[in-house]
């Protein structure tokens, strides 16, 4: 006897014979309460509730006939198994059973997340449906995911159609459908507003998996196909990445400009000749100066969107969407790094791996909460990882280095500290040229960092001359006399933008500090501050930073950019305050996601699945709880 086939035989008998109880059980609950008297047709129960019951009762009795008889292989059940795997035989016949069972599945997880939620106090017919039928609705539930499991082992020819590309993607965009009528539901429900517009974008991922399927399944032996696989690899990490991103927005209820985002008002400021605003709505952190209120932070931003604030108008403009999309390029780009550096074998790891430590970076980092807050300093440190993942880029695809320095530059126009990343940049050169040519050639070596650094030294003197145009001075920075917080001032003005004194918090900051869990009343309740807390609480998965560092050049590059960006932020006034973990990470975030590429090497372990893993439940809560939506009652 074949030990596989004997176990499949006992696993078919398990799962008719549960779907057999469960069946029964509904069954017996939906005649658990009688009907009302005046729709009363017999023993006191409708006319529906009786056809439910004889359609479960007749159920059981179909499962358990399944059960005997898929043990006994009778000539009916082996005629049954015949026309059940013609039936299968297609592609299409096989969807149109798919699709409904995992519209019908979805849509009973739908309303029982309905149920759990507040929207259960509102709808009244929610509530009675729940108590009515909710067993009906599990047990349904269950025997729905019972079949898709026979389905699997029984008729595996026809499962390999539920796994083509095309067919999963129209799978999804079912899924993306009832997802949308269920949040549709829950706002209508709630009176809640801030769901509108979710169409204009909640079915961008499905249609590119869709396009990008149908490609795959009618032009995947042409010779142009590889390159426009690639393309939609970016453009559906794009559309992934956008999309949860504009959902967190609008689950947070932060999906419109908020206040002390100030770029776009500069901008417009820039597009008439001014480098101050006019009557800004806040003046939180800008500097008062000959009467005029200016931006301090470096204004890349602000130039970028110049050309956005020309053509749409100031008004017009969405910082939370216009930050959400710069933020999806920036992750985009973090794929396209990691798999260059892996194709030059920087990095050991593979496509799969390189798709993983990309969702690290966009949903198990800080970045996550930076890309939906969009305020001015939140957005400045998108551009800087933006732009430093730009300069990498350039370096390990071997380009000039004049656009690895300009990159560098323009990443140093948004926070000038980046400047410390510059020796990784040059030691990924330094590892190519050892590597290429067994030795280093230093005159050449010296040439590629000079014509790197020239872009960088002129995006210095760039804001050094913008200084002098606001403030007469070309150090003064305007941090000096911001109008910030009270602590941050006095410790500016008595020790200095950079001192020794801040060392202790600054530690404390990235290594010590840590939200605490409390128990009360029955409630689970979250002491965080919203100063931040430290990296590895944010992030576990940064452990791995640790893990297999090499002797070669670019590896020495990049501690040494890490050690020099630490050493400048350890000295630096502000520990980031108003953040959710510590958002200065995001300032070598580049040379720290190549590192963890080494740590994790060919193959992902478990241990890092477990580490990524709560690093994005740990991102996931931070920001619920960032927005007041982590709580009881």
């Amino acid at each position: 006897m074949n030990p596989m086939k004997s176990q499949g035989k006992k696993l078919n008998l398990i799962l008719w014979s549960l779907m057999a109880l469960e069946s029964l059980t509904a069954a017996l609950f939906t005649l658990r309460y009688p009907s009302e008297a005046a729709s009363a047709f017999l023993f006191g129960y409708s006319k529906q509730v009786l056809l439910v019951a004889a359609l479960l009762f007749g159920s059981m009795m179909m499962f358990l006939f399944a059960a005997v008889n898929s043990q006994t292989q009778t000539k009916i059940w082996q005629r049954l198994a015949g026309m059940v795997n013609r039936f299968f035989s297609s592609p299409v016949r096989t969807f149109l059973i798919i699709a409904p069972g995992l519209v019908l599945l979805l849509g009973i997880l739908t309303l029982q997340i309905l149920s759990l939620s507040q929207a259960a106090n509102e709808a009244v017919i929610l509530k009675s449906l729940t108590q009515r039928f909710g067993v009906l609705l599990i047990c349904i539930e269950l025997i729905l995911i019972e079949l898709l499991i026979l389905f699997h082992l029984n008729l595996k020819a026809a499962f390999q159609y539920v796994i083509q590309p095309v067919f999963l993607s129209l799978l999804f965009a079912l899924a993306s459908g009832v997802y949308l009528l269920g949040i549709k539901l829950y706002a209508q429900w709630m009176w809640l507003t801030q769901f509108r517009g979710m169409e204009d974008y909640i079915f961008f991922p499905a249609v590119v998996f869709l396009v990008w399927a149908l490609l795959y399944q009618y032009c995947r032996a042409q010779s142009w196909y590889a390159r426009i696989s690639s393309f939609f690899l970016s453009l559906a990490i794009f559309a992934v990445t956008y999309t949860l991103y504009r959902q967190t927005a609008q689950w947070v209820n932060w999906y419109n400009t908020p206040s002390k985002t100030y770029w776009h008002e500069l901008a417009d400021a820039f597009n008439q000749g001014r480098l101050y605003l006019l009557n800004p709505a806040s003046n939180h952190d800008l500097t008062f100066f000959n009467n005029h209120w200016y931006v301090p932070n470096p204004p890349l931003p602000a130039l970028i969107l110049m050309p956005i604030a020309a053509v749409l108008g100031v008004e017009h403009i969405n910082m939370v969407t216009f930050s959400i999309i710069c933020a999806s390029l920036t992750v985009v780009l973090i794929f396209w790094l990691l798999q260059s550096a892996s194709q030059q074998g920087l990095i050991p790891t593979q496509k799969r791996e390189n798709l993983w430590l990309t969702a690290l970076f966009a949903f198990g980092t800080c970045f996550w909460w930076l890309a939906v807050m969009a305020r001015m300093w939140f957005l400045s440190q998108t551009f800087t990882v933006l732009f430093t993942a730009l300069a990498a880029y350039w370096v390990v695809r071997k380009k000039s280095p004049w656009l690895a320095g300009a990159a560098l530059g323009l990443a140093i126009l948004a926070r000038p500290n980046v400047f410390a990343l510059w020796p990784f940049l040059l030691g990924i050169a330094l590892f190519y040229e050892n590597q290429s040519e067994g030795r280093i050639r230093w005159k050449e070596m010296v040439s590629w960092a000079v014509q790197s650094a020239i872009p960088v030294v002129l995006a210095v003197a760039g804001l050094l001359f913008y200084n002098y145009l606001r403030f007469g001075n070309f150090m003064d920075f305007g941090y000096v006399s911001i109008n910030s917080a009270e602590w941050i001032m006095n410790s500016v003005k008595t020790y200095g933008m950079f001192n020794p004194h801040f060392i202790p918090s600054n530690f404390a900051m990235m290594f010590l500090n840590h939200p605490t869990l409390q128990c009360l009343d029955d409630c689970i309740v979250i002491h965080a501050s919203r100063d931040g807390y430290n990296l590895l609480v944010m992030t576990p998965a940064l452990i791995y930073v640790l893990r297999r560092w090499q002797k070669n050049w670019w590896m020495l590059g990049a501690g040494v950019s890490i050690l020099l960006s630490m050493g400048l932020l350890l000295l630096y006034h502000n520990n980031g305050a108003w953040q959710l973990g510590y958002r200065y990470l995001m300032d070598f975030i580049v040379p720290v996601l190549l590192v963890i590429a080494v740590g994790v090497g060919k193959k992902m372990a478990w241990v890092f699945k477990a580490l990524l893993g709560l690093s994005l439940l740990s991102n996931a809560l931070g920001i619920l709880w960032w927005f007041n939506l982590l709580g009881c009652g």
